[in-house]
């Protein structure tokens, strides 16, 4: 009995479409570095109704293809762009002083979609899973005092299909040990980078920040197989908590005033090269302090980000790293 596959030997190589659910006629994929890809063909079965004379089943249908999953990856300045550009549909670059500077926003720019293609090693045989129509459905960034900036991407496709025996891109670029592509930390975000209002602020304990593009995953049509026929976006949603440490008089009044302000995250790695989640005008849910322990009094509050005429957006993700805004096409 051989030994199974191993996920160590597995690799993820992602590539922008052409159109949703159209792949390159010339892949151009990035091998990436990922804690885990979860994306699969999942059809659930429909139970036979009919009724046979006895207490037996007949045999059952599939229903649709659920094509869904997540990726989980540490987050690096040098793919950052990549998932950006495919959640908003845009990236604007320019040429910083000694790097590039990579922003995304949301926008009435349509999402684009992707190929996925997850290799399975399986005894000596090369296995490979390729998932099409690939869009973001939500991105889910922590905030922690310690450990890795690790980013997960909640992901939905037209379809997914597994066993191919050759690769979806042969002479994909690898990301998985190349310049910039160096994992951020929670250490690396700086206290003069964490901000409220514009002002820098040291009492957070944690957080969370979660950009939903509310997928539509159920238009599935006549003739095509159990795959969807679309997956178009809703109205975003920018939310999330945070736990605040009671700590100074400062910290009640901005959970109980209400109004607007906004959030600013910056990781920095080095100083050409971080990522920077602004959220350019949010609201704090009104809430107030609960003593229910003998420790520090902490509480969490909730935020939704609405869109700002300055920026333009209700979000703004940037890069910083070194290389240049054509490689992400």
């Amino acid at each position: 009995m051989s030994d199974p596959a191993i996920g160590t030997f597995s690799t993820v190589t992602v590539d922008y479409e052409t159109a949703w659910g159209t792949v390159k006629g010339s892949p151009a994929g990035f091998l990436i570095p990922v804690n885990s890809c979860t994306i699969t063909p999942a059809q659930s079965l429909i139970s036979n109704p009919t009724l046979r004379g006895d207490f037996n089943s007949g045999d059952p249908a599939l229903g649709p293809i659920s094509a869904s999953g997540s990726l989980v990856k540490v987050a690096e300045g040098l793919s950052m762009p990549w998932f950006t550009k495919l959640l908003t549909g845009n990236l604007t670059s320019s040429v910083g002083p000694t790097n590039f500077i990579h922003s995304s926003i949301i926008s009435n720019t349509m999402p684009l979609s992707a190929a996925i293609d997850t290799k399975f090693l399986i005894g000596s045989t090369p296995k490979y899973s390729l998932a099409t129509g690939v869009r973001i459905n939500r991105l889910s960034i922590p905030v922690e005092p310690t450990g890795f900036l690790t980013t997960s991407f909640d992901l939905m496709a037209k379809t997914v299909v597994p066993g191919n025996a050759a690769a979806y891109s042969a002479t994909a670029t690898d990301w998985t040990s190349a310049t910039g592509s160096s994992p951020i930390d929670q250490l690396q975000l700086a206290s003069a980078e964490v901000k409220i209002g514009g002002s820098a602020v040291g009492y957070i304990s944690k957080g969370s920040i979660s950009i939903d593009a509310n997928l539509n995953g159920n238009d599935y049509r006549v003739g095509a197989s159990g795959a969807r026929g679309s997956l178009v976006p809703g109205k975003h949603k920018v939310s999330g908590s945070l736990d605040l440490a009671l700590d100074s008089a400062a910290v009640l009044t901005l959970i109980t005033a209400g109004g607007a302000t906004s959030l600013s995250f910056k990781w920095a790695a080095e100083a050409n090269n971080y990522i920077t989640v602004f959220i350019p005008r949010v609201f704090l849910q009104k809430t107030g302090p609960a003593l229910s322990s003998d420790g520090a009094v902490m509480v969490t509050v909730q935020f939704e980000a609405s869109y700002d005429s300055s920026t333009t957006s209700m979000l703004q993700i940037t890069t910083a790293n070194q290389t240049a805004g054509g490689v992400y096409v």
